[in-house]
This record gives structure tokens, sequence and C-alpha cells, in this order.
């Protein structure tokens, strides 16, 4: 490689280097492990992104929203827990200068098993009337009594935290060709009780796994599912045809 060459190599990992050191970037995650992750994907796809060729002619650093995007959901896809559910969050996705905002929130996913009408385990879709998992048991806290549910305190009144709850997500699919409106009743309730220790206790006002109206360990709401039809109409209000070197309309 001659001199020049050599030169323009050095400069031009010089402006490399210079770029990587303007970027801005915010991260924003609850977990450690995600964090790590969160941060080497958006590194990785903000270089992905960078226009160098804009930079050459402009003399400015600008980065491709959109490649931004797809580089750091196909990265990020790459390199995530399968056994965790994800969802990503962009904010402040600025090109000129590069800058961005990503957050993260991340569960582990929940493993349910679902009932018949007998009370048997079943994998059949279409028989099963309920589901059911541990993931609030003493056994699946991520740090102590991260699962423990205290209970109402009366003097401080009703807020974000009190009464203590614990969101669990689930999604169905509803299929209703019969209907074009139905009224989903959707049931909640505690199967179990433990104490912090995760011994059996015993619950002095309900009965857990029990369906009984007025127990305060359940609750219900009704979900309306709405059906209707997409249809296209399409006018025609001028057409204009070219036969033999002549047009009509």
């Amino acid at each position: 490689m001659n001199k020049g060459m050599l030169t323009v190599g050095i400069i031009f990992l010089g402006l490399i280097a210079l770029l990587l050191l303007q970027i801005l970037n915010n991260y924003s995650t609850g977990s450690e492990l995600d964090y790590y992750l969160l941060k080497e994907t958006t590194d990785a796809a903000m270089e992905d992104a960078i226009d160098l060729t804009f930079y050459s002619t402009c003399g400015v650093y600008r980065m491709d929203k959109e490649k931004f995007v797809e580089s750091f959901l196909k990265r990020f896809m790459n390199s995530a827990d399968a056994a965790r559910t994800y969802t990503v969050g962009f904010y402040d996705i600025n090109e000129v200068p590069p800058k961005v905002s990503v957050k993260i929130d991340s569960l582990t996913t929940l493993s349910f098993k679902a009932g018949d009408n007998n009370g048997n385990e079943t994998k059949d879709v279409t028989k099963a009337v309920k589901v059911v998992t541990d993931y609030t048991s003493k056994i699946n806290e991520t740090s102590e009594n991260s699962n423990l549910l205290k209970a109402f305190d009366k003097t401080i009144g009703i807020s974000d935290t009190n009464p203590a709850h614990i969101d669990v997500k689930i999604a169905f699919k509803v299929k209703d060709p019969n209907s074009n409106k139905t009224v989903i009743v959707n049931k909640a309730q505690i199967s179990e009780d433990a104490d912090e220790d995760g011994n059996p206790v015993e619950d002095v006002d309900s009965i857990p796994d029990e369906w009984n109206d007025g127990e305060d360990d359940q609750d219900y709401e009704n979900v309306a599912v709405d059906y209707f039809d997409l249809s296209l109409l399409k006018y025609v209000t001028k057409a204009i045809v070219t036969e033999n070197g002549k047009t009509k309309t």
C-alpha cells in the first residue's frame, strides 16, 4: 500500500472512532443482563446505521432511522433469551446528530397447565376451560418474598401498591363465527395459599380453587367481543379507452 492510501485509511479509521464517541444513546431496562444485551445491541445497530456517504458529502454525521430499527431488532432477536418475553420501545430516535433512547422490559415466559370441566389436565384446547400457573408461587420468586402479597393496609388507603398485587399476562384468540356479539366472562382466582416460607396456610374467609360468590380471592371481568365485516366499495366515475389510436371516454 502506498503512503497516500495508508494516510487515507488512518484518517478514515480516525473518523469512525470520533463518530462513535459522538453518538449519544440512552438505555433503560430492569435487569442487569438485559442492560448489557441492550447496550451492545444498540451500539452495534447505531454503527450499522451510520451513513458514511452522507458524511463524506456533507461533513455531518447522520444515522438512518429505519436501518437502525431494522438492525436493532435483527441483532436483538439473535441474542435474546427465548425463555423470556420482551417488550421493546424506541424513543427519541434522532438522525442528526445520531441519538437514540431504547427501553426494554422482559419477563420469564409463563408456563400454564390447562384443565377441563372435570378438573383434569388436558392438552386439547377444545376441552380446556381454565389455565393454571405457579408463576406467583414461592419457588418462582426472583428475590426474597417478591411474590408475597401483603394484606390491605386501611390506614394508608388505596394506591398502586396497596392492596398488593401481581400481574400475570395471558392472551387468547377468540373464535365465534355464529354470533355478531359475544360477552366472555373472564375469571381469575387464587388456587393455592402459602406463607413467606412456602408453607400452606388457611384462608379464613375464602376457599382457594373454588368459586363462591362474594369471596375476596377471586374476580371477574366481562369482555365484549364485537364482530364486524370489512367491505370495499369502488366506484368508477370515468373510463378512458384507447382503441386503434382513438380515445374514448
